[in-house]
């Protein structure tokens, strides 16, 4: 693969490498003509369309003016940034509307929560290229600051703007991919907050509908459908960011009343459609009975709740075991998750050929996720404490793993449109009998099966996705799968070994533009789970795992 260069990615427009060019060096710049006023280093009527002095706190001019920020957004960079964004970010975070975006984002006056999301844009934008870096940390710190100063307004969050969540959601991701984890798991819980006070999880509860109805202005179709994508985009990011570390949930899948998001090909060219619900949608079964209105971003939601639910599944189970041994309704709770999960990757099996799977960031990211859940659903199998009377059992567990052979797996790839792997594991289980022994057994045969996929994914995306296109969070399910084949080498110890190191090498070229990638090959060379991944007592098998070979070339297109 190619090293990453600054040169080797094409520039977005030809002018803006001529502008680049011509613009003096830092260097070069007399310093008795810096500027004194915040305004002069960021243009009103280039950056703003308002009064920048009202906006930003006296006090935090002196910093900004500190930074390497001198940077003026023209028109061309401006241009630039906003395609920028809609190239790279918008298959991962498909929350704005791009006609309404730019009839807006043009006008000389801004609502003070538009300027926020523009400058949140631009910041995700920058991060994702390699020519812009060097003012991604500038507009990051002015997109901060911005965001504190309205959030420190005493305003009526029954007239938030949804520019202002917006504008919230990038940050998260860019906090996640580009500072550390610590601040992003802040800055997503000011982004939930802030949802919830605006109350976007129940857009469409009929009292909410006969409102809008009777409204003398009435929102148009574009505006509420934006307000539940951009629902629906926290609450999936709410999911992925929790089940890493097992963390509580924010947002309750229970009092959810906002309908599901239409395709976007609908929503871009302002095509009505009312989508159905989340319950309505998740108890699909079959490929035949699932929406033909289903689309990437609708089964990325579905896959979330599943994980979500899974997440509590765990949780449940642990608060169990501090009052009782393994009741028979866990089985009851396991099975029903398999029984979901395996129903919901047919459907995307077939509504989406792997063929043009790699070509989307949001269904590849899917598609792992939804492997990554059997690996975490066999994490939880692999994590009960099992009674005395089973316990005596566990010889023969021991046995049963190590002679398990790779070969009698099926590989999720020539599943096709039936599961081979729908009829649970886990039925009729009884712990006295000791017949969980077999389940756990089987079970890790089919998780291992879904590791393999994910590496045959992961092989795939390299090839075809440029890095700075893929979904934010797809360091996570490749770090859930090195920990899962590390810590079970032993079911096929040759091709699981080859195959962690792949996916740790995936990892390390990830990591030169995604801090979570760098997190987690870090974790994983280090040859254990740490904080709620694969490893214990035990699952040191990837202690070879160093950092020699996880570095290297890096797709950049």
């Amino acid at each position: 693969m190619p090293s990453l260069d600054m040169d080797d990615e094409p520039v977005m427009e030809d002018d803006l490498e001529a502008e680049q060019s011509t613009a003096p060096s830092k260097s070069s710049v007399d310093p008795s003509l810096a500027p004194s006023n915040i305004s002069t280093v960021f243009p009103e009527d280039r950056l703003f369309g308002c009064a920048s002095d009202a906006f930003m706190p006296d006090h935090m001019i002196p910093k900004l003016l500190e930074s390497p920020a001198g940077i003026c957004i023209s028109d061309l960079l401006h241009a630039d940034l906003d395609q920028l964004y809609f190239d790279r970010s918008h298959s991962f975070v498909p929350i704005l509307h791009q006609r309404s975006y730019f009839a807006w984002s043009r006008s000389p006056v801004k609502t003070e929560a538009q300027i926020c999301l523009q400058h949140a844009m631009w910041t995700l934008a920058a991060s994702l290229s390699a020519q812009l870096q060097h003012i991604r940390d500038s507009l990051y710190e002015r997109t901060r600051i911005m965001l504190d100063s309205l959030e420190a307004k005493d305003t009526n969050t029954d007239f938030a703007d949804i520019e202002h969540v917006q504008a919230r959601i990038l940050l998260l991701i860019y906090d996640f991919m580009r500072t550390n984890y610590q601040r992003g798991w802040m800055s997503a819980g000011r982004c939930f907050r802030l949802l919830q006070l605006m109350r976007l999880y129940e857009i469409d509860a009929p009292e909410n509908v006969a409102r809008r109805n009777n409204a003398v202005e009435t929102e148009s179709w574009i505006k509420v459908e934006e307000k539940r994508r951009t629902f629906w985009m926290a609450f999936s990011l709410d999911r992925f960011i929790s089940i890493r570390h097992e963390w509580p949930l924010t947002l309750s899948e229970q009092v959810i009343s906002t309908r599901l998001p239409a395709p976007d090909d609908k929503f871009q060219s302002s095509q009505y459609l009312q989508m159905g619900f989340l319950s309505e949608a998740i108890t699909s079964t079959s490929p035949a009975s699932a929406s033909n209105h289903l689309c990437p971003f609708t089964e990325s939601i579905i896959l979330a709740t599943i994980c979500g639910r899974a997440l509590a599944h765990r949780q449940q189970s642990a608060v169990e075991h501090v009052y009782s041994h393994v009741p028979q309704y866990f089985w009851d709770r396991h099975e029903w998750l398999v029984n979901m999960l395996n129903a919901r990757t047919d459907i995307l099996m077939c509504h989406y050929p792997s063929s043009g799977t790699h070509c989307d960031a949001m269904l590849l990211f899917t598609n792992m996720m939804a492997q990554t859940t059997m690996l975490y659903l066999c994490k939880i199998m692999e994590s009960v404490k099992w009674s005395s009377s089973s316990s005596s059992s566990s010889a023969s567990l021991s046995s049963a793993n190590h002679d398990s052979n790779s070969n009698t797996i099926n590989n999720n790839k020539n599943r096709g449109c039936t599961n081979d792997n729908s009829s649970s594991t886990t039925s009729s289980i009884d712990p006295q009998s000791g017949s969980h022994l077999q389940a756990i057994t089987s079970f890790k045969r089919q998780s291992l099966s879904s590791a393999r996929e994910i590496v045959r994914l992961a092989r795939g995306m390299v090839g075809e996705l440029s890095y700075f296109k893929l979904h934010p969070f797809t360091p996570l399910p490749l770090a859930l799968c090195v920990e899962f084949l590390q810590s079970h080498a032993y079911l096929d110890e040759v091709d699981v070994d080859r195959q962690a190191r792949e996916v740790l090498t995936t990892l390390g070229e990830l990591a030169s533009v995604n801090n979570l990638a760098m997190d987690y090959a870090g974790g994983c060379a280090g040859g254990g789970g740490g904080g709620g991944g694969f490893g214990g007592e035990g699952t040191g098998a990837g202690g070879g795992f160093g950092a020699n070979g996880v570095s290297g070339g890096m797709n950049v297109r």
